[in-house]
């Protein structure tokens, strides 16, 4: 800081990411930007995290695996004012398919089978291997559902 510059003062805003039941979603990517910089943060275990900023107009992104994004075009900081901000994910219902982008593996057929049935007839496999789609919401609450026995 030079001769005769005052330092711009800054606010604190507080976020919390939470999904449509309450519940808090750590380890969410946050996204601060503004018109000459942009914060990457990471919310923690119990959803929230903190920046601090200058006066100005932002546009903060919010997004978590499995959730759909929410972005919030035109948040105006007025500094030094503390400022909270709560925003809610919905569970992304679109559906995936097993596997690291739908890849089914290695497609076998009855032939690449002989010989390793023992006396078992090879039978025969289907054209297309059966894939499992479900979505980001079936799994997300099959997660909560573990977690919670």
């Amino acid at each position: 800081m030079g001769i005769g510059q005052v330092a711009s003062p800054l606010s604190e805003l507080d976020v919390t990411i939470l999904d449509e039941n309450g519940t808090v979603i750590p380890n969410s990517e946050i996204t601060i930007a503004n018109h000459s910089a942009t914060t990457v943060l990471h919310t923690d275990a119990a959803g929230e995290v903190t920046a601090r900023l200058q006066t100005g107009r932002y546009v903060v992104t919010a997004r978590r695996t499995g959730f759909m994004k929410v972005e919030i075009a035109d948040l105006r900081i007025a500094a030094p004012k503390p400022e909270t901000l709560r925003i809610v994910l919905k569970v992304d219902e679109a559906p995936i398919v097993d596997g690291v982008d739908g890849f089914r593996g290695p497609q076998t057929s009855a032939a690449d089978l002989t010989g390793t049935l023992g006396s078992e007839p090879p039978r025969v496999l289907s054209e297309r291997p059966a894939i499992k789609a479900r979505s980001w919401k079936c799994l997300y609450l099959w997660r909560c559902t573990k977690n919670s026995r």
